[in-house]
């Protein structure tokens, strides 16, 4: 936790620290060392305390170190369930009624759990498949109850369940079960439960020699009675479909995909499907474990016609053979609009046009492979996506923009480690809009990251990760004076690449614009959306720099002694006077500041003792 003591008004909030990294003092006015004593001993400061995302239940499980997510799904009323390993619990199933930004473990659930799903139409009703079982809740999963055995040998063995679906069926559920085999020549089936029977037992489809990867009933399936299988036969990808009680195939002639065999598929409808007339067309992304999976458009015809398959190549652009997809989902009205997530990168792919056109969003998720995407039930309103990553940071993000940018909101694997709150930067609205910035680091994994609030520590979402932005190093974070007003301008400074940089963001943080600096910056001053000085060090002297646009130039370095400049201030008339103040670390701390102009581009400051030349903006050597 920090503390919090009210907010400076003036062109830079100071920052004075009390315990490395664990509390910092804000104060209401211009600090001034000398008449500091006197009004503390006027004024009480009054506290509060600000949470910090935490890991484990008491923070919601927004930290999770070690943790991977592999499913996630949401019932109709919104809330999301997961499948998450993070180190400080056995618990295996996590629900969040809150967007994601917080979870709770479902207790008894301690499976390794290969899928889940939830039932259209139900927001209680929800099931997950372990290897060899499948699970079942009535009651928004507070308890679970087993179904009956699938098939003799499945999880015994090399034989294994690999996806479920399930749709409402009369008053009851009808739940699709697709098992693999692992070894050559052994192969899975499609296997359904009808819980309107009087005494409901696993029907084997007889789908053939095949292992099915992924399963769906397709979106009205009172209306077309369809179920799409996506099934290898160790040589081809082959995508089935079975109506209503007929055999697969029978009516829709067989797709294949040839000289191509998937680890992992994902089957998404494209808007009103169910109410397209004669021929459909559905969406198919396939890992195929090569980098050479991909998204497939799929032109179903009726049998015994082949449906044509178009490979839509979304990594063309980005000269890439293929992409092997673990996630994708379909969202729009008129047309069709996709979201891709890679099984071997962060790299979010979206989709216009019926995925006639490709892009990759903005700013990735962060973590190693994507899992799982999935739009939020009312994307057509919120725009909201998820994205599931596993790996190295991996953890739930999130989209409000479709799709261009992505925040880390929970099950986070990463944590704030023991006094490594690093900076912070204050909105100069705060008690508007409530918004700060926090830098921290991971030591476990030497990332660092950038948390941004909106709602004075309620919530976090991490909106800068150094593991990401090719950053080596953060040191400061800073928000324009003007925040709130002009825009919403937020500046780092490290060093990205081994090279000393500033990032900018105009956005609260959604996207980051990189440019390089002069020297590593050892202090800065930022005046406003545009314009900042940083003090800087070249082994000999400290050098003063102003830039006037956001770091694409600079001025000539003004030499400001001998020593690390740890502090700098202008004058209450700086846009008209241009006099800035600096003080080096031989000082000690805070001095009396004077300044006096001795020439029409040198103003000449004292410190200590020592006299500087600081050179006035808009001046030249």
């Amino acid at each position: 936790m920090f503390g919090m003591a009210g907010l400076n008004n003036g062109n830079k909030h100071l920052k004075y620290s009390i315990s490395v990294c664990l509390f910092t003092l804000l104060f209401t006015t211009a600090f001034n060392p000398l008449t500091y004593a006197v009004k503390a001993a006027e004024e009480s400061v009054s506290w509060r305390r600000v949470p910090v995302p935490l890991e484990g239940d008491p923070g919601g499980w927004v930290l999770a170190e070690g943790t991977d997510i592999t499913c996630l799904e949401m019932s109709g009323d919104g809330t999301l369930y997961c499948h998450a390993t993070p180190s400080g619990t056995t618990q295996t199933m996590f629900k969040s009624v809150d967007d994601g930004r917080s979870w709770l473990p479902i207790r008894k659930v301690t499976h390794d759990i290969i899928a889940i799903a939830t039932v259209p139409g139900s927001n209680t009703e929800i099931y997950y498949a372990t290897g060899s079982t499948i699970y079942k809740s009535t009651d928004a999963g507070y308890t679970f109850i087993p179904l009956p055995e699938l098939t003799a040998g499945v999880g015994n063995g090399n034989l294994s369940i690999k996806c479920i679906d399930v749709r409402k069926h009369g008053e009851s559920n009808l739940v699709a079960a697709g098992t693999a085999g692992s070894d050559n020549n052994e192969y899975g089936g499609v296997y359904l439960f009808d819980e309107s029977e009087a005494a409901p037992s696993w029907t084997d489809t007889n789908i053939g020699e095949y292992n099915v990867y992924s399963l769906a009933f397709s979106p009205g399936y009172s209306q077309t009675g369809q179920l799409i299988a996506v099934a290898a036969d160790q040589t081809d990808t082959c995508i089935s479909t079975r109506t209503g009680d007929g055999n697969w195939d029978q009516d829709t002639g067989r797709a294949v995909i040839r000289d191509l065999t998937p680890e992992s598929a994902v089957i998404a409808f494209p808007a009103g499907y169910a109410d397209m007339t004669g021929d459909r067309y559905l969406f198919v992304g396939v890992d195929s474990g090569t980098g050479l999976g991909d998204v497939f458009r799929v032109e179903l015809k009726a049998a015994p016609v082949e449906p044509a398959v178009i490979d839509l190549n979304i990594g063309s652009a980005y000269g890439l053979p293929g992409v092997d997809v673990a996630g994708l989902d379909s969202g729009g009205t008129s047309s069709t609009w996709l979201c891709a997530g890679s099984a071997n990168s962060t790299h979010v792919y979206l989709g216009e046009e019926n995925g006639i056109h490709w892009t990759r969003c903005l700013k990735r998720p962060t973590g190693q492979y994507i899992t799982r995407v999935l739009l939020d039930y009312d994307f057509a309103h919120n725009n909201r996506i998820y994205v599931a990553s596993a790996g190295t940071e991996g953890g739930l993000s999130c989209s409000v923009d479709s799709g261009t940018t992505w925040d880390q909101v929970s099950l986070i694997d990463t944590k704030i480690s023991s006094g490594c709150i690093a900076d912070l930067a204050v909105s100069p609205k705060y008690i508007d809009d409530l918004t700060m910035f926090m830098l921290t680091l991971d030591t476990n994994h030497l990332t660092q990251s950038v948390w941004r609030t909106e709602n004075g520590g309620e919530y976090w979402e991490r909106v800068f990760s150094s593991s990401v932005e090719n950053g080596d190093r953060v040191d400061k974070i800073e928000i324009s004076p003007l925040y709130g007003t002009t825009g919403q301008v937020l500046y780092l400074a490290g060093t990205g690449n081994g090279l000393p940089v500033i990032w900018k963001s105009s956005d609260k943080g959604k996207t980051f614009t990189v440019r390089y600096t002069p020297l590593k910056v050892d202090e800065w001053l930022v005046i406003n959306d545009e314009e900042f000085i940083t003090g800087c060090y070249d082994g000999t002297h400290a050098l003063i720099y102003t830039s006037g646009d956001s770091g694409q130039t600079y001025s000539t370095g003004a030499i400001a002694g001998k020593d690390i400049v740890t502090s700098i201030s202008v004058s209450p008339g700086y846009p008209g006077d241009g006099v800035v103040l600096a003080g080096n670390a031989a000082a000690g701390g805070f001095g009396d500041f004077t300044g006096k102009r001795k020439s029409p581009c040198c103003v000449r400051s004292r410190f200590r003792g020592k006299s500087y030349c600081l050179r006035r903006r808009g001046c030249g050597k």
